[in-house]
């Protein structure tokens, strides 16, 4: 493998590269900074020892005018290259006498993602934490009490509490429910509390006001509490519902891809970076999702959706940061996506023309801005791949 050249710019580098493929001549680049100058470029190796000289040709006529034919012509499509080979230099013999010294120059360390790790960890620990509570109110008050209150950890991580949910709880505290299978079936006094919740003014979102009989009147919008809890300065609440999951196949799902995107982001993108893409498009999709459902929904797959909406970008932008997610895995997650809005739209059609009353359990509001808001951050050189060192 020969060195031919450098070249200033990481794209310039990147068409280059591309360019010699075309040719078939095999090649690669990687960064270089001078020790002195700290100047950053791109050295261009290639691989066979009788096309270097061909090759140096095509890179002085690149270097004249990048945007000549056929340079112009090339189009970011191939993947970018393989770094090159740690290379080996034995010192002259005559310097170090009967020592041979191999000198490694280049040496990638072990890649390593502590931070997607620690978020997947995060999420199981809460979804285990949030199924022993689960397990205590069960045994305590029966089956039916998880289908009228919150856990604990609900209460204090969705990304509201309404007053509302307050007079459910009293109905758990004060009426047995063992043996009750249905609503119905309850005393009249907790039937009054059920009452008495529905009654109490809260959000319980857009899609509410559509379907007849709405249960919060378009003229009652002005007197219904918004982000109560978040206004009394609980402003976790604006991110927290992201790490809580319905079931254990909610969680897998949404971890399996975490462990997919994440992986890849995090070998390109600083850490604190990545935090902050979090917060960001955790926050939007779930305010987004609250003003159309109200507070009751979780999970990590409109951040999932982000990512990939983040990486679908970059791709197109830079292809040489090399995210190797391919066409075929990101047209899944938007089928996938374009599915569960058709779902929700069916659903809601028939709600409104009074066919059924199930509602579809799926945050599809998150998948949507999510994914949009990861996409308008990809465009962003921001959140372009970290410089690495030579």
């Amino acid at each position: 493998m020969r060195l031919v050249g450098d070249i200033e710019e990481e794209r310039k580098a990147y068409l280059f590269y591309s360019f010699l493929s075309k040719q078939g001549i095999e090649s690669t680049y990687e960064p270089f900074a001078d020790p002195l100058s700290q100047k950053k470029s791109y050295h261009i190796w290639v691989y066979e020892e009788e096309q270097v000289e061909k090759a140096q040709l095509w890179l002085e006529e690149f270097k004249k005018d990048p945007q000549s034919l056929p340079f112009a012509e090339m189009k970011a499509s191939l993947p970018p290259p393989e770094p090159p080979r740690p290379l080996l230099i034995e010192e002259p013999k005559e310097e170090i006498p009967r020592l041979k010294v191999k000198v490694l120059l280049r040496q990638r360390k072990p890649l390593s993602h502590p931070l997607t790790t620690l978020l997947i960890a995060t999420a199981l620990f809460l979804y285990l934490w949030n199924g022993f509570q689960e397990a205590k109110i069960a045994q305590a008050k029966g089956r039916l009490a998880l289908q009228i209150i919150l856990t604990p950890l609900q209460e204090e991580l969705l990304f509201d509490y309404p007053q509302a949910m307050d007079y459910l709880k009293q109905l758990v505290l004060e009426y047995p429910l063992e043996g009750v299978k249905e609503l119905k079936d309850l005393p009249q006094g907790a039937q009054m509390l059920i009452l008495k919740s529905e009654e109490t003014p809260s959000w319980k979102g857009l899609f509410s006001l559509l379907v007849p009989p709405a249960k919060v009147k378009w003229e009652m919008v002005k007197s219904v509490p918004f982000f109560e809890k978040i206004r009394e300065g609980e402003i976790w609440r604006l991110i927290t519902p992201v790490f809580l999951h319905r079931d254990f196949l909610h969680l897998l799902f949404n971890m399996a891809w975490l462990w997919i995107l994440g992986f890849q982001i995090e070998e390109r993108i600083s850490r604190w970076k990545i935090l902050l893409f979090i917060l960001i498009v955790g926050v939007i999709s779930n305010v987004a999702q609250y003003l159309m459902s109200g507070p009751l929904f979780l999970g990590f797959s409109g951040v999932v959706v982000g990512m990939a909406g983040l990486i679908w970008m970059r791709q197109t932008l830079a292809p040489w940061e090399g995210y190797p997610l391919n066409k075929a895995t990101l047209i899944f997650i938007l089928l996938f996506i374009i599915a569960m809005f058709v779902l929700e739209v069916v659903t809601l059609t028939l709600q409104f023309l009074g066919v059924t009353e199930l509602a579809p359990n799926i945050a599809n509001t998150a998948h949507v801005v999510g994914g949009l808001a990861g996409i308008g951050l990809g465009r962003l050189s921001f959140f372009a791949r970290k410089r690495s060192t030579a």
